[in-house]
């Protein structure tokens, strides 16, 4: 009999993402089996530049120039996966309203130097909770990524991204959203990326199941008791 492909990849493929993963994230399998919660952090430190919220996992490359303060930063909300080879460019940036976009004082050590506006920054890079960041996508600065949104792999994405918003290409374009507008709207009420985690063992079946209304009428705030 033939080896299952699938099962002969599982191995490498789960020894991948437990290596991107903070420690607390690997007790997943040990919540399910015994139901015994350890308290974490409300989110990691990655150096002054990358903090990511609770459970989130990743190691994305991070290009920020120049030193000056206010350094801009990555903000990563709780429950959002980023792939490999994703990128965050929180600088570098070249004015291009000007008669050139070259770096003059910076090159001949001109007064004004870094404090021209070159490079220049447009800010923070907000990432928000549940996000899906695929393969090879690239962020640039100022941007903020909804809840719940999806980045295809090898988009780069300049402007902001609605919640739930599915993005592909270069330069990032929706192509539509993950659910209804309404059930959107549901969703972000109920905010569940925010609940402690024995909630969220308990909700794990509908959190991973395609039964979006029936998640919605189970734990939408203020929704009666089904029954």
């Amino acid at each position: 009999m033939r080896p299952s492909t699938t099962s002969s990849h599982r191995g490498p493929l789960r020894a991948r993402i437990r290596a991107m993963v903070p420690t607390p994230l690997r007790r997943v399998s040990q919540l399910l089996r015994g139901h015994e919660i350890e308290r974490r952090a409300d989110f990691w430190d990655l150096g002054e530049r990358l903090i990511m919220g609770r459970y989130s996992y990743g190691l994305p490359h991070i290009r920020h120039w120049p030193e000056q303060p206010p350094l801009p930063v990555v903000r990563v909300g709780n429950f959002s996966s980023i792939s490999e080879q994703v990128t965050f460019f929180l600088g570098s940036e070249h004015p291009v309203d000007r008669v050139s976009t070259f770096g003059f004082r910076l090159v001949f050590d001109q007064p004004g130097a870094f404090e021209d506006g070159f490079p220049h920054s447009r800010g923070d890079i907000v990432i928000g909770n549940d996000v899906w960041i695929g393969y090879g996508a690239r962020v640039l600065s100022g941007v903020t990524v909804g809840d719940g949104a999806v980045i295809g792999g090898g988009a780069v994405v300049s402007k902001d991204v609605r919640p739930y918003a599915i993005v592909v290409g270069n330069p990032a374009r929706e192509v539509r959203r993950r659910h209804s507008d309404e059930q959107i709207e549901a969703l972000l009420e109920i905010r569940w990326w925010d609940w402690p985690d024995e909630r969220i063992v308990e909700a794990i079946p509908l959190l991973s199941s395609s039964r979006i209304d029936e998640f919605i009428a189970l734990h939408r705030p203020g929704q009666p008791p089904a029954g």
